[in-house]
């Protein structure tokens, strides 16, 4: 989970990136993976999955039947492209669950300690997990969906 105050400010998310460790494989081969987002309303997760979201703000945004992700060297950034974008309001906490039913190999990516329980581990069809500290290092990458607007267009919406 990432708290609202180290996201900073409303964004349309598109693509995930972490880092690649120094152990483990560059790539992966996963059935059934899927990443969903949503807003959490605490700043610390309890052990049911789905009760750590705010109600309805669950979205799938990635689904995969299988398949192969690709990592690049050790030390480097790769991304997960998502498929559906999300709309991170700003100001709720964003909770990103990934769920897979199967893998081989073994992708690990840098981490933090948050010091708090922000992070759970369970089974792909299991409602409860175990808390942890351990957050990965992500980047959250898209854009503010601006409009373009001429002068006299922005003018007019304030007189």
């Amino acid at each position: 989970m990432a708290l609202d105050t180290e996201i900073g400010s409303a964004i349309e998310i598109d693509k995930i990136g972490m880092v690649r460790f120094l152990t483990g494989n560059d790539k992966v081969h996963l059935q059934g993976f899927e990443i969903y987002m949503g807003y959490c309303a605490s700043d610390e997760l309890g052990t049911n999955f789905e009760q750590n979201y705010i109600p309805g703000s669950k979205q799938l945004v990635y689904s995969m039947a299988d398949g192969w992700i690709q990592a690049n060297g050790v030390g480097e950034w790769f991304d997960l492209e998502l498929d559906t974008s999300f709309w991170y309001n700003g100001t709720d906490n964003l909770l990103i669950d990934f769920i897979w039913t199967w893998g081989a190999e073994d992708i690990y990516v840098y981490a933090w300690d948050s010091g708090s329980p922000r992070s759970m581990l369970g089974g792909a069809s299991s409602s409860t997990g175990n808390t942890d500290t351990a957050v990965l290092h992500m980047t959250l990458q898209g854009s503010l969906k601006l409009e373009s607007s001429t002068f006299a267009q922005i003018k007019a919406l304030f007189n």
